[in-house]
């Protein structure tokens, strides 16, 4: 008698900090096409990260939005979900959408091989309900009431230490935080590079200013990945070169027991070179070392 194959572990961990917000009416789609970044109109099942910028292009806010029935949900960091809403409502007045913040669903986030296929095979869960961020990480959108069920069915353990957001700044994706609020364009986040932005979509708020810099290629500087010796890094701490140039700095870090791993901006021509250090709070000048995205910079 053959024994039962065991199944790969996976991880799990639930994701507090975000918020959902539920935008239906029938004028949802047409608001949010002329207020986004991405394409809404043609958002495939997966859903897609997308900006909310102010009339110069710069990020307002940023999310993931997905379409489920004839709704779209949003998913946006609580640090700056009243900023976020706050913006979108401006510009419903004189449209038949409704804005609300979803009460009864969570946020949780998987890590492990087969994923997909365990997703879909032990929980029968369609892709609506989910996005894949690499071939072993997805986030779910669940109910509250489901939650546990669902966790107990796939045998996940819960990790001691999140592992989403490193999962994030490795997977090169940024997200706006407390403070960051119409500070970048775009194109300094990558958004151009993950399909968050649509040039053939047509007229958005900001669409004008995120145009011109991609079609006139003005763009010197880059986010990029990088990892120092664990340290405290603040948001802004300064990247310096060899001659103690200000060369970029950091967006977002994440600290574990061996590493300290960050997002950087930084000028494309300091880009790999040897000699670049970043500022911390508690160590000084601390050498980064630089390491690739999952996606090509031109």
């Amino acid at each position: 008698m053959q024994s039962q194959q065991k199944q790969p572990s996976l991880t799990y961990s639930p994701l507090p900090q975000y918020q959902i917000v539920r935008f239906s009416g029938p004028d949802a789609a047409s608001f949010l096409q002329g207020q986004l970044s991405a394409d809404v109109v043609k958002l495939s099942e997966q859903g897609s990260f997308a900006a909310h910028c102010n009339v110069k292009g710069r990020m307002i806010s940023s999310f993931y939005i997905k379409r489920i029935n004839n709704d779209y949900l949003i998913r946006v960091h609580r640090e700056i979900s009243d900023i976020a809403i706050a913006a979108l409502k401006k510009y419903m007045l004189f449209s038949k959408v409704t804005l609300s913040v979803e009460t009864e669903l969570n946020c949780i986030a998987f890590k492990g091989e087969q994923l997909q296929e365990r997703l879909e095979r032990e929980l029968e869960l369609t892709s609506e309900c989910w996005h894949m961020l690499n071939e072993e990480c997805a986030e779910l959108w669940i109910d509250k009431s489901a939650e546990q069920q669902l966790v107990n069915k796939l045998q996940a353990q819960t990790e001691d230490t999140e592992f989403w957001p490193l999962v994030l700044l490795q997977e090169g994706l940024a997200e706006l935080r407390e403070g960051q609020s119409e500070e970048f364009l775009p194109q300094e986040l990558n958004y151009d590079l993950i399909g968050a932005v649509n040039f053939k979509k047509g007229c958005y708020t900001g669409q004008e200013v995120i145009a011109r810099l991609h079609y006139r290629g003005q763009l010197k500087k880059h986010l990029r990945l990088a990892s120092c010796a664990p340290s405290k890094l603040q948001n802004k701490a300064a990247l310096i070169d060899k001659d103690r140039k200000k060369v970029g700095a950091s967006v977002q870090s994440y600290t574990t027991k061996e590493r300290t791993w960050l997002l950087c901006l930084c000028n494309d021509s300091s880009y790999e070179s040897n000699d670049i250090s970043i500022e911390s709070c508690d160590k000084g000048l601390q050498k980064v070392q630089w390491h690739q995205l999952p996606y090509a910079i031109p």
